[in-house]
């Protein structure tokens, strides 16, 4: 090692050997400093983030002639159980040092590590009060926090399902999807197979769909129907909004002389409908309905 690189070598230890010993202490609500911060904090406060670490152990390195940077981004950050995506938030933001040595160009150096190795390893949240970790109004009930994280993290997955399907569906994610489906160099002759072959699944799932859904042939209604005709024959049009009781009314007012009539062939056509479907009411609606021929 070159002697430039011994020397930031033991500089760099010295400046770690005062944080660690000296009564640094890691926090993230320190006391505020004013005029020459970084003498404030390295004589008196002694008591900071990253950031103050960062600036002052920059500041150390420079002092002592050697090429020296504050570097800023984020360490840390939250796997989703519900689908396994890091989320990396504000509160991750992070500062660190390069200091820069003749035989290994920039080398990063995190002089936080001095006072809170576990910001390094664990990130931010294990340090975050309790107060900041869920909401302040479920207080320690562990059950209420529990029911929150999961609440969170399934709405969180919701999101970002959003985001990557929907609001960046661009063509890189369209060919991923492609991928998924078994299409690993899609083309235009294999789109037009794929679609072709989705128009064609489209069509016979309605098709069943309608298939399933027509209404199965009912031997009274189409009896009653028979007897609509008569009476549309002469002028006495069922309207589609019109239940049989009231055509019924209707239809007597215009041929009182049929009154029996066409009371009987109604109340037969309610039993068989809403009450009971038997061979003998369908008889005798038949029957009545054969021998109903109304006239003028």
């Amino acid at each position: 090692m070159a002697t430039t690189d011994r020397h930031a070598s033991a500089v760099h230890q010295h400046c770690f050997s005062i944080f660690k010993n000296d009564g640094f202490v890691y926090s993230l609500s320190p006391p505020r400093l004013n005029g020459d911060t970084v003498d404030q904090f390295l004589f008196n406060t002694k008591e900071g983030f990253c950031e103050h670490y960062a600036a002052s152990f920059t500041v150390l390195m420079r002092a002592a002639g050697i090429p020296a940077r504050i570097v800023t981004g984020y360490l840390g950050g939250d796997v989703n159980p519900v689908d396994d995506v890091l989320t990396v938030r504000q509160r991750d933001a992070h500062a660190w040092t390069e200091v820069w040595l003749p035989q290994q160009g920039w080398l990063r150096i995190d002089p936080t590590s001095a006072v809170s190795q576990q910001r390094i390893e664990q990130g931010i949240g294990r340090l975050l009060p309790p107060g900041r970790q869920s909401p302040a109004m479920l207080g320690d009930n562990n059950q209420l926090v529990a029911a929150w994280n999961s609440l969170k993290n399934n709405w969180n997955a919701f999101n970002t399902a959003w985001d990557m399907w929907v609001v960046s569906f661009g063509p890189e994610r369209q060919l991923e999807l492609l991928s998924k489906l078994g299409m690993s160099n899609p083309n235009w002759q294999k789109m037009t197979v794929v679609l072709t072959l989705l128009f064609v699944l489209t069509g016979l799932v309605m098709m069943l769909s309608v298939w399933f859904k027509r209404p199965h042939h009912d031997p009274g209604v189409a009896l009653y129907q028979r007897f609509c005709k008569k009476l549309a024959r002469l002028g006495i049009e069922k309207a589609d909004h019109e239940g049989p009781q009231d055509f019924a009314r209707r239809a007597q007012a215009a041929l009182p002389e049929y009154h029996h009539q066409i009371d009987k062939i109604t109340s037969l056509f309610t039993a068989w409908r809403y009450r009971q479907q038997d061979q003998q009411t369908l008889s005798s609606l038949r029957e009545q309905i054969k021998a109903f021929t109304p006239k003028r």
